[in-house]
């Protein structure tokens, strides 16, 4: 995404108050892996569940994984709590995390067209990455049972990547026969 795109003022804003509170890029490239595989691994909870992979979870534990993971990375970049999940600078944003496919956006969220920080973690390459996108009705599929909609081809092309597939660590849980 460059500086001619419609959602490039306000995304490059949250982008710059995102990278003055993690030291940089350098900062949130070194920090971001390491948070969410604290996360990963406080869900998997491998000495008392003998699990080792994402794999392994429900889908409720996943959902668990997401919350970890804003939680870890909201307390690492200081936001308080807003109406949307996190308010930057005066500016609400919502926070999803997907160890799956896509990310799913809340009604709350796209009705008004709020932008998101996008968290994916990939296990199939183990690397993660971030990006910023404002919830646009162009953007997302059609809604589910629960009215929350994915991120489509679309929205995927007008997403503002600030990290994009940085390695994981390596987990100490990783190799052992449990």
């Amino acid at each position: 995404m460059d500086s001619t795109h419609p959602d490039y003022p306000l995304l490059k804003q949250i982008s710059d108050s995102i990278l003055s509170r993690s030291k940089g890029a350098e900062g949130l490239q070194l920090h971001l892996p390491l948070l969410i595989a604290d996360a990963i691994e406080f869900v998997i909870d491998p000495v008392r569940t003998a699990r080792t992979t994402v794999a392994e979870l429900d889908k409720v534990e996943k959902t668990f994984v997401g919350l970890k993971i804003e939680h870890f990375f909201r307390d690492f970049l200081d936001l308080p709590i807003g109406i949307r999940d996190h308010r930057i600078d005066g500016v609400y944003l919502d926070i999803k995390n997907t160890v799956g496919v896509t990310w799913m956006i809340p009604q709350e969220t796209y009705r008004n067209e709020e932008p998101c920080l996008l968290i994916a973690s990939t296990m199939r390459n183990h690397s993660c990455s971030l990006g910023l996108m404002l919830a646009r009705d162009a953007y997302l599929s059609k809604p589910n049972r629960d009215k929350k909609r994915g991120v489509n081809k679309r929205g995927r092309s007008n997403i503002f990547w600030m990290v994009e597939s940085q390695p994981l660590p390596k987990s100490r849980w990783e190799g052992l026969n449990m």
